[in-house]
């Protein structure tokens, strides 16, 4: 269990395998982090050696894993959004195309993981045929959305629109929807999906690794905007908040009741 490097002739996977429906915990964010300081180098003046990055199962990636955050103080938890930042903001960053490759449920964080990504590519349904869900659930419990993944939520979907649907309403949404509102960028069937992104990976590897990088700072220049401290005090104020912290706790506890 956990994150598995896979290095191509011309691009590179990261297979999220972490358990839990690869929830954004502690874990994951060592894990998430330790793979992009591991990626092998893409030369400025060869192929941009796009990345890849997929789930397992039913999940590409679940959510902030709650069983693992509820109980820690704000100390702790301003701990953790800092990690948060960190990683994501890496990820968001990183020099070369990057391809999320949505098998499953990508819901909160894990939405979020997928639009850091410069194309998203999603299956219409699970594996097995089964329908699954995309979007982000922060507002339905109460909390807002840390700075890192507001910028990355407005990059993927501007600041109007859809996107205010989306980040307002926490609804969840199918492969087909997702896309109408701009989440993912293509649905192709399950079965594809493997070989569609592979597909992606080597158009994108057409680009030198120098010009991947001054293109993604002209067309993606937020990605690389600091945050303030007001707004994570202000993501921390939400998280904290009676209601919110209700809601959390209830979600907990069905979570617990299931294992």
């Amino acid at each position: 269990m956990g994150i598995e490097l896979e290095s191509k002739a011309e691009f590179d996977w990261l297979h999220l395998r972490l358990g839990k429906a690869n929830a954004v915990g502690p874990t994951f964010l060592d894990a998430f982090g330790s793979a992009l300081e591991q990626l092998p180098e893409a030369p400025l003046d060869g192929p941009a050696r796009p990345l890849l990055v997929t789930g397992e199962g039913n999940a590409f990636s679940a959510g902030l894993e709650l069983p693992a955050l509820v109980d820690r103080d704000r100390a702790g938890m301003s701990e953790f959004l800092a990690r948060f930042d960190r990683v994501f903001r890496r990820f968001a960053q990183l020099e070369r195309p990057t391809i999320a490759v949505v098998n499953g449920h990508a819901v909160a964080g894990g939405a979020i993981l997928a639009m850091a990504a410069d194309h998203r590519l999603a299956a219409d349904s699970l594996a097995s045929g089964k329908p699954y869900v995309i979007g982000l659930r922060e507002a339905a419990l109460g909390i807002s959305l840390p700075a890192i993944a507001a910028t990355i939520t407005e990059e993927a979907l501007g600041r109007a629109g859809s996107s205010l649907e989306v980040v307002l309403t926490g609804s969840l949404y199918t492969p087909a929807e997702a896309l109408a509102l701009g989440i993912v960028h293509r649905t192709v069937p399950a079965a594809e999906l493997i070989a569609q992104a592979e597909n992606a990976g080597t158009r994108y590897a057409q680009a030198t690794g120098r010009a991947a990088a001054i293109l993604k700072r002209r067309w993606r220049g937020a990605l690389w905007s600091e945050p303030s401290r007001g707004e994570d005090e202000a993501w921390l104020d939400s998280w904290f908040s009676p209601e919110a912290q209700r809601r959390i706790r209830a979600v907990v506890d069905s979570l617990r009741a299931r294992t």
